[in-house]
């Protein structure tokens, strides 16, 4: 099963409805609760998920995060440093 197939079984469902229970959802980044992503930190446990491998983003922090809309001087700090990507986004 390739990763898009994966994003559309039950258990995914599951875990992305878990983590935007966990983050009151709202983006964990900035705060927004529209256009909200479940993002991994990681792909090493695909299927089998921890509560820190994947991350509340709205879609906008999101797309910042992967470098498709860069802000002045963006530089993408290390997969799941939240604190940091705060301070990258200048939010």
């Amino acid at each position: 099963m390739d990763y898009q197939e994966y994003l559309n079984t039950k258990h995914w469902q599951r875990v992305r409805k878990r983590a935007l229970k966990r983050a009151g959802n709202h983006c964990q980044v900035c705060g927004r609760s529209d256009n909200l992503n479940v993002h991994h930190n990681n792909y090493d446990r695909v299927s089998k998920e921890r509560k820190a491998d994947v991350v509340v983003l709205c879609r906008a922090c999101h797309r910042l995060y992967h470098g498709i809309m860069p802000k002045g001087n963006f530089r993408t700090p290390p997969i799941g440093d939240l604190k940091n990507l705060k301070y990258y986004l200048r939010v």
